[in-house]
């Protein structure tokens, strides 16, 4: 998405968004190395505007997938439009040789309304996936976006697997109400959000890696911070 930190330090600040070097650093490995950025803080420190901010810095759009308690995976990944496979079948009446020739096609890709994760992996360029407030699932549903934060696919029993067209910038945020799981912070870079004072007018930001404790900017720590975000 960026070709150097300059650009990205550019380019946001070009969208009014500003944060410290060691952030835009975070950042920067995050999209180069294609692994999702975690965000952990308060409400309104900032979290959801740094991934629309992204987004608006690589011309691209944010797919949203907000997480709240009892989002199921349909919303996730989507679902079949029952109402247009009814459709389809009154209008293709006599035209099927037998009832399997049917559900073949009723269960193929035409009838399925796909949800933000399944839209961000078919984007033709890469998009932002923004999965705020992870915090407020459980665990399986957690569990559950381990597939594409890995292998960048999502498995769907009717007709196989999608494979990423792009891989998106993967932006998950949380407040943390409870502690996200270890595979999820194995497989992301983390940073620690303080609270907002104006995220469009150079607040205070503290990234760190997760059990290292905070590097904040001008402690003398931000040259360490890089090699220090992967064991």
């Amino acid at each position: 998405m960026f070709d150097s930190l300059d650009e990205l330090s550019r380019k946001l600040a070009a969208t009014g968004y500003f944060i410290d070097p060691v952030m835009v650093q975070v950042v920067y490995l995050a999209a180069k190395l294609k692994k999702p950025l975690l965000l952990e803080g308060p409400a309104g420190s900032g979290k959801t505007q740094l991934a629309i901010s992204v987004a608006a810095a690589a011309n691209t759009h944010v797919e949203r997938l907000q997480c709240y308690r009892g989002v199921t995976e349909d919303k996730a990944i989507g679902r079949f439009d029952e109402g247009l496979q009814r459709l389809y079948m009154e209008f293709s009446k006599g035209q099927h040789e037998n009832w399997q020739s049917v559900q073949a096609n009723l269960k193929g890709r035409d009838f399925f309304r796909p949800g933000p994760l399944m839209r961000a992996l078919e984007c033709d360029q890469p998009c932002v996936l923004l999965i705020d407030e992870l915090d407020k699932v459980d665990n399986g549903f957690e569990a559950m976006l381990l597939e594409i934060l890995s292998a960048w696919q999502l498995s769907i029993p009717e007709f196989g697997t999608v494979a990423a067209k792009s891989i998106p910038f993967v932006v998950l945020t949380s407040n943390e109400e409870r502690r996200l799981g270890d595979p999820i912070r194995r497989r992301s870079l983390y940073a620690c959000r303080a609270s907002d004072s104006g995220a469009r007018g150079g607040n205070h930001r503290q990234p760190h890696s997760e059990g290292r404790g905070e590097v904040s900017p001008g402690d003398g720590g931000d040259r360490a911070l890089v090699p220090q975000l992967f064991p």
